[in-house]
């Protein structure tokens, strides 16, 4: 007993032998935010640790000398940490880990309106993280969606970056900011160029029908936008790019053209039971004539545009109650010529704001796991005027659009156990848009309104099956009750997922289609709206089949078809001396149908990622006979990527197949030939180096090839980016030691 009690004495003098311990943090690789319940372990020893809400990890008793230490996550690629510990307790360590593509764990929302593992959704999700978004410097909503399957992004006659899916128009995508719908189309598109990536924690995208759950313009899919909000005690945010044109001059000789620029800031602070963060945004481009011959702005248009977004949250004792507050101001310019004579050339200005407002109160109660209420309100305003180029305004030629929305909105989410849960709620909204446009039409003004209640169940009692029923009741102002309902199912035996869906499209008129009058008599044409326009209907199947063999690795196969009813269009009433293009008015004129299939493959292994991703489309007016117009038969998306420690390399692009752009034409005067547009591939690049974990320069070149048409596009030539990244955080009341070690 005496020699066991001196042994343990001297241990206390022996210093090589004394417990030392170890603390540091655990962070995700790309986005440097906190990773809870990672789990950290020494190599050959028992002892170890699991990190706490804030990325932390302590490990005590350790000896002093050189030991491995392991960290795992669910999500991310397993990392050993060799290191060495002295006598004293060593600095912080900062241990940072590397998503997989395939993150098993991923949280989305829109495809049942409530949080659900991307892996357990019946419905086929796009994800699009912030990393990625990174890792391709993309500014605006349009950058982030242009290489994704199955996403469209193109360009219309005004240059806005419109989205479709599927084939389905744009008007019929329901584009949203944290589950709240976007308004502002203008020329009949929502210019996804308006959105900017400020604090963008992912965009999730669900093709084929979601009336069920989002009821107007959800006919072809929805694409959600869903921002993040701070976890630390303060963080700080900087971007700033800058890029030139790869033009040619009159004689072919290249030249680099034009100044743009982008610059953004975001803030954000946190603590227990507050958080509040504040996002800025300019982006300026120079304009581009792609076709020097002609007199008109045959490119990019000179733009300017400011984007803010702000919020605020604070926990009380019975819920959670946030503010948001977002705006947008843009201002564009460019010249346009009579399409009667090419040398009567005029100049356009395009001022175009946005304003929104959202109040939300979230809370949870015996009766529902979470329930929310939000009051929505987005005003957008819309001005376009022609001048010549004498600055003389054209008194017969110009556009005001005022056009305000109003949403409350009530949801309700409650889980039964694993095997039994719902969704419900109501919602009514109004919709305004007043203005004028040109000297010879009346003002317009029109309100449209409705009230709806929707319920959707999620069964998993049976073995490997999950089957999601849904039905939405809208009753609108002028169309009366209307019925929305959708059956989804997935069976998911192992690694296999098969998931298939059914669901009835519907989408009212818009008060534009109703009542909006756009004079263009400078240029020879005037569109109307019909206030006697039936709602447009559709049926939209999905049937898909997904192999995910390991979480580096998924393969996807999907089918669809959509049939598509009472389509709004506008139809030509008549040609005269002042419109001799013509005179439009919105119709019903259309039925049609759309299939096709989608291949899609992610690969991660090691450093290297691979996307792939193959999609053919068929179509057909059945009024006509002929395919729909601007429906390519073939596209194709690829991404390849390669990280390793402080460098990120990105190769994407795009493969866009002909379509039809105008449709033979027979009057008594002329006979035309189908017009069809020419295939076209894309090539992107981008290259990142992180100098400290602060610090990260970029370069990116759009257009690698400089492929460009002046009639179909793409109409952007080659350009040129650099730029810098630069943040800070605190996490708790504690910095980061920026003199610690950091694993990778």
């Amino acid at each position: 007993m005496f020699s066991r009690l001196l042994f343990a004495l001297c241990l206390l003098f022996v210093p090589g032998i004394q417990a030392v311990t170890l603390t540091g943090h655990v962070r995700d690789a790309e986005t440097h935010r906190p990773l809870e319940a990672v789990n950290l372990t020494v190599v050959g020893s028992t002892q170890g640790a699991a990190t706490d809400q804030n990325g932390a990890f302590i490990i005590t008793g350790l000896q002093a000398g050189p030991l491995t230490l392991s960290a795992s996550h669910l999500g991310y690629l397993p990392l050993e940490v060799p290191t060495v510990i002295g006598e004293q307790a060593p600095p912080p360590l900062t241990v940072l880990l590397v998503p997989t593509r395939a993150r098993m764990d991923d949280v989305v929302f829109t495809a049942t309106r409530s949080a659900q593992h991307l892996k357990d959704v019946p419905v086929a999700t796009e994800l699009l993280r912030a990393s990625e978004m990174h890792a391709r410097s993309a500014f605006t909503a349009a950058e982030a969606l242009d290489a994704q399957v199955g996403i469209t992004v193109s360009e219309s006659i005004g240059g806005e970056k419109q989205v479709s899916l599927q084939g389905i128009d744009p008007d019929k995508v329901l584009v949203l900011v944290d589950g709240r719908r976007v308004v502002g189309r203008i020329r009949g598109a929502l210019d996804l160029e308006q959105l900017a990536t400020l604090n963008v924690r992912q965009i999730e995208v669900v093709k084929g029908s979601l009336s069920t759950l989002y009821g107007n313009e959800a006919i072809g899919g929805v694409v959600n936008i869903i921002t993040d909000h701070p976890t630390d005690a303060f963080g700080l945010t900087v971007d700033m790019g800058g890029g030139s044109y790869y033009s040619r001059r009159g004689d072919g000789s290249p030249v680099l053209d034009g100044i743009n620029h982008t610059s953004g800031i975001t803030i954000g602070k946190a603590s227990e039971t507050r958080s509040m963060d504040l996002g800025i945004q300019f982006r300026h481009m120079d304009p581009l004539d792609s076709d020097p011959t002609t007199t008109e702005t045959d490119g990019v248009f000179e733009t300017d545009r400011l984007n803010l977004n702000a919020r605020l949250k604070q926990q009380v004792s019975t819920g959670e109650i946030s503010l948001d507050v977002r705006s947008m101001d843009e201002n564009k310019n460019w010249i346009e010529d009579s399409r009667r004579d090419e040398r009567i050339p005029f100049r356009d200005e395009e001022t175009n704001t946005r304003r929104d407002g959202v109040l939300t109160w979230h809370s949870h109660t015996e009766w529902a796991d979470e329930y929310t209420w939000t009051l929505y309100h987005t005003a957008n305003r819309h001005r376009w005027e022609k001048y010549t180029t004498r600055g003389e305004r054209l008194r017969s030629d110009f556009n005001n659009a005022d056009e305000d929305y109003s949403e409350l909105a009530v949801n309700f989410v409650k889980s039964y156990g694993d095997h039994y849960g719902f969704n419900a709620g109501v919602e009514g909204y109004r919709g305004v848009i007043r203005g004028q446009s040109g000297g010879t039409s009346e003002p317009f003004d029109r309100t449209t309104s409705a009230g709806t209640l929707y319920w959707q169940n999620e069964i998993r009692s049976l073995r490997n099956w999950t089957l999601m029923p849904g039905v939405r009741f809208e009753y609108h102002d002028i169309y009366r009750d209307n019925w929305s309902p959708r059956m989804a199912v997935m069976w998911a035996p192992g690694n296999w997922r098969v998931r298939g869906s059914v669901g009835k499209g519907y989408k009212a008129p818009t008060a534009k289609q109703l009542a909006f009058v756009f004079d263009h008599q400078a240029v020879g044409y005037r569109i109307e709206g019909n206030p006697d326009l039936d709602p447009e209907y559709s049926l939209n199947l999905n049937a898909g089949i997904e192999w995910l063999p390991a979480p580096e690795y998924s393969l996807r196969l999907n089918g669809f078809r959509h049939n598509l009813d009472d389509l709004i269009d506008f139809d030509l009433e008549e040609q005269t001396t002042d419109y001799y293009v013509g005179i439009y008015r919105y119709r019903n004129i259309k039925s049609a149908w759309i299939e096709g299939i989608e291949l899609e493959q992610n690969l991660q292994h090691g450093p290297w990622m691979l996307d792939l991703a193959w999609s053919w489309l068929r179509t057909r007016d059945r009024s006509s006979g002929r395919e729909l117009l601007n429906r390519p038969r073939h596209t194709a998306n690829w991404i390849v990527g390669y990280s390793r420690g402080a460098l990120q390399t990105r190769l994407w692009g795009r493969y866009t197949g002909s379509s039809l752009f105008a449709p033979p034409t027979e009057t008594e005067q002329t006979v035309g030939e189908a017009l069809h547009t020419v295939d076209y591939a894309i090539w992107n690049t981008s290259v990142s180096w992180a100098f400290t974990n602060h610090l990260r320069c970029w370069s990116k070149v759009e257009n690698l090839l400089d492929r460009t048409d002046p009639l179909f596009g793409p109409f952007q030539g080659r350009t040129f980016w650099l730029g810098l990244h630069w943040q800070t955080r605190l996490t708790g009341f504690e910095a980061d030691d920026p003199a610690g070690p950091t694993a990778e």
